[in-house]
């Protein structure tokens, strides 16, 4: 006996989910009809927060940098005082 089966209509859907519980929960409706079967394929996804490029720099650096600032100050020093090593 050989069973030949009718090819399937395919329906690709992406619908966002949150997993709580151990149960994936639609967030949004899908039009399916009740116990109709499924493949389901999971994508993470993450968000990410902003980066911010940030460097070190020592207190006695940042203090000159924030005096400067509260009297005016000149944005080339300023900005030599955050990024070079050697600056004093």
């Amino acid at each position: 006996m050989v069973i030949i089966e009718q090819p399937r209509e395919k329906m690709v859907v992406t619908v966002p989910a949150v997993y709580e519980k151990g149960t994936l929960r639609l967030l949004k409706p899908i039009d399916l009809p009740e116990q109709a079967e499924v493949q389901v394929t999971i994508e993470a996804v993450t968000k990410s927060k902003p980066h911010y490029p940030t460097c070190s720099r020592s207190l006695a650096q940042l203090k000159a940098i924030t005096d400067a600032i509260a009297l005016g100050g000149d944005a080339l020093e300023e900005s030599e005082a955050l990024y070079d090593a050697d600056w004093e």
